[in-house]
C-alpha cells in the first residue's frame, strides 16, 4: 500500500522565534589538531559558511600540550605555549574556544587510567590544590593574553563524560574536581561563564544542580557557582538515569524526550533563566566506521534531531566538524564512517549539505501540519524576508532497529568497528503532498534541493567513478571527487495566485528543500 502524507504550510500563520542553535558551538578531536592546517581549513568551512562561533575539543590539559610538570620538590611548572598558538590559530579565524578541561596531566594522576588511542588520563588528581592551582594558571594565561572581554565570551566546562570510562573516580571525585575547578576560574574574574558535566546519555543534570545548591562546596563550604549544564546524547545510548528514571528511549525518539526531560529539570532549579543549557556532543550513533555516518540517512537525521530539541537547548554541538580524528587511530580510508561532516580530504558528506540546507532556513518559524504522519518524516518551515523555505526529511528509522541488540554504552577503551555496515532500507517511499497557502500572488523563483541516493552524495559519487573505497583516493581521483561533490539544486520560475501546490516522492533517507522567493 502506497504511503501518503499531506502537509500544509500557512504563510500568514504565527511566527515563532527561530534561533540557529545547532550552528554555534562545534565538535573536534583531540586539542593539538588546531595546529594542524587542514583541520584549520575545515574549522574555516564552517565558520564562513554556517557562522560556527565556538570550537570544542578534547585533552587541552593532555601531555601533548606540555601544559603541566612538577619538579624534583613535586612543585606545579606551567607551560601555556602550545596552548597560546592553538587559540591563536582559532581567533584568528574568528572561533572560540569551548574550553572543556580535559585530561588529567600525567604528573598530577592519582591512577594509570586511560582511554583511547591517544590514552587520554582519566584519574582524578593526587591532589586537589594543585589541580585548582593549574586551573587558575591556565585561565590566569587566557586573560593575560587575550583580555578579560574576550575571555568572558568563552565557556569552560569541566572535564567529558565523567559518568563513564572517561574519569576513574567516584561521583563525589567529580563534584571535587568541579567545585575546585569552578572556584579557580571565578577567583581570577567571577564573570567568567562555567558549567558541567558534559555527561554521556542526558545524566548528572539534576545532581548537579543539586549539588551546587548545597552547601558542600569542596574549598569553602558554601554554594558552588553554575552558568551553564551541559550533556551529551547519542539515540543509541542504553540504561542511562535521567531525572530519577531510567532512560528508556532509543533511536527516533531519543532527542525529542531527553531534551525535553532536561530542560524541565533544568526550569526547576532556575526559575530566573539564567543557566543555559548546552548540548556539546550528538550524532545519529557512538559509533564509528560505521558507513551509515556518510549516508544521506545521517542528513536526515541531523534534520530530525535539531528539529525534536528545538526549544529546550541553547545550543547543540553536533560532533564532530571532521574525519581528521583519532580516538581509535587514525583513519585508513576515505569513507571509514567517522562522525565528521567534512572527511580527512575535505569532501563534503551529505550531513555537510544538511546543514547547508538547515542554515537556509532564515527568519521566524511558522507551522507545518501534517495529516497522515509517517515515523522519521518532518518538516520546519521558515519566512525569510524574501519568502518561504520549506525543509522536509525522511529519516530510515530501521537504522535503529538493527542496532538494538548491541550494547552501545561506551566502554573504559575501544568499542568494536562496524565496519561497512551499510543496510538496505525495507522502508516504501512516501508521496509527499505540500500546501502553501496565502501567499502573496505573482512571479516566484523556486529553487529545490535534493539530497538523496543519487544526489549530493559523496558515496554514490565515488562508487560511479570507481574510486577504491578500501583506502584513500589518489590525487586525480581527489580532484575528480571534489568537482563532483556539490549540492544538487534546481531552479525555475512559476506564477502564483496567493498559493502553491507540489508534490513529490520522498524515499527514505532523503531531505528536499525548497524556496520560494516572491
Amino acid at each position: 500500500m502506497e504511503k501518503i502524507t499531506e502537509m500544509t504550510v500557512d504563510f500568514s500563520g504565527p511566527k515563532s522565534p527561530f534561533p540557529h542553535f545547532w550552528e554555534t558551538v562545534i565538535g573536534s578531536e583531540g586539542a593539538d589538531f588546531p595546529l594542524r592546517e587542514d583541520l584549520l581549513s575545515h574549522y574555516q568551512e564552517v565558520k564562513e559558511k554556517f557562522g560556527v562561533q565556538y570550537v570544542r575539543f578534547h585533552g587541552i590539559l593532555h601531555d601533548n600540550l606540555g601544559v603541566y610538570k612538577e619538579d624534583n620538590d613535586g612543585t606545579p611548572q606551567f607551560n601555556f605555549e602550545k596552548i597560546g598558538r592553538l587559540y591563536d590559530n582559532l581567533l584568528d579565524i574568528g572561533i572560540r574556544p569551548f574550553v572543556e578541561f580535559s585530561f588529567m596531566p600525567e604528573a598530577l594522576a592519582s591512577k594509570d587510567t586511560h582511554i583511547f588511542f591517544w590514552r587520554g588520563n582519566t584519574s582524578p588528581p593526587k591532589d586537589y590544590k594543585k589541580w585548582e592551582a593549574l586551573i587558575k594558571a591556565f585561565v590566569e594565561y587566557c586573560v593575560k593574553r587575550y583580555g578579560k572581554k574576550e575571555v568572558r565570551k568563552w565557556y569552560f566546562e569541566i572535564w567529558n563524560e565523567p559518568n563513564i570510562g572517561f574519569w576513574s573516580g567516584t561521583k563525589e571525585d567529580y563534584w571535587r574536581l568541579y567545585d575546585h575547578a569552578v572556584k579557580a576560574i571565578k577567583d581570577v574574574d567571577p564573570y567568567l561563564r562555567v558549567g558541567g558535566p558534559a555527561s554521556a546519555g542526558g545524566e548528572w543534570v539534576m545532581e548537579i544542580l543539586e549539588h551546587c545548591k548545597s552547601e558542600n562546596f569542596a574549598t569553602g563550604g558554601s554554594s558552588s557557582p553554575i552558568d551553564f549544564v551541559s550533556y551529551h546524547g547519542y539515540p543509541t545510548d542504553k540504561g542511562y538515569i535521567v531525572g530519577g528514571k531510567p532512560f528508556e528511549y532509543f533511536g527516533l525518539d531519543f532527542w525529542r524526550e531527553l531534551s525535553k526531560l532536561n530542560y524541565e529539570i533544568v526550569k526547576s532549579f532556575d526559575k530566573s533563566g539564567e543557566i543555559e543549557i548546552h548540548v556539546t556532543e550528538w550524532n545519529m550513533s557512538v559509533r564509528l566506521w560505521d558507513i551509515e555516518q556518510c549516508s544521506t540517512n545521517g542528513a536526515a537525521y541531523c534534520c530530525q534531531a535539531i528539529n525534536d530539541v528545538s526549544g529546550y537547548v541553547d545550543t547543540f554541538s553536533y560532533w564532530t566538524v571532521s574525519d581528521v580524528f583519532r580516538e581509535m587511530g587514525f583513519p585508513d580510508k576515505e569513507f571509514h564512517g567517522g562522525f565528521g561532516l567534512i572527511t580527512v580530504h575535505g569532501l563534503k558528506k551529505p550531513k555537510y549539505w544538511a546543514f547547508e540546507l538547515l542554515h537556509r532556513l532564515k527568519g521566524p518559524r511558522i507551522p507545518v501540519s501534517i495529516e497522515n504522519p509517517i515515523k522519521g518524516v518532518g518538516a520546519i518551515a521558515t519566512k525569510p524576508k524574501d519568502g518561504l523555505a520549506l525543509l522536509i526529511w525522511y529519516f530510515d528509522p530501521i537504522y535503529y532497529n538493527s542496532l538494538k541488540d548491541i550494547s552501545l554504552n561506551m566502554p573504559p577503551n575501544f568499542p568494536p568497528r562496524l565496519e561497512d555496515t551499510s543496510r538496505n532500507t525495507s522502508q516504501e517511499p512516501v508521496k509527499c503532498s505540500i500546501k502553501c497557502l496565502n501567499l502573496p500572488s505573482g512571479k516566484v523563483k523556486i529553487t529545490k534541493a535534493i539530497i538523496d541516493s543519487e544526489h549530493s552524495n559523496i558515496l554514490h559519487i565515488a562508487k560511479n567513478l570507481g574510486i577504491n573505497m578500501d583506502s584513500f583516493p589518489n590525487e586525480k581521483e581527489l580532484a575528480k571527487l571534489k568537482e563532483s561533490n556539490f549540492l544538487y539544486e534546481e531552479k525555475t520560475q512559476s506564477e502564483i495566485d496567493s498559493k502553491y501546490e507540489f508534490e513529490f516522492l520522498l524515499t527514505p533517507g532523503s531531505v528536499i528543500f525548497l524556496q520560494l522567493e516572491i
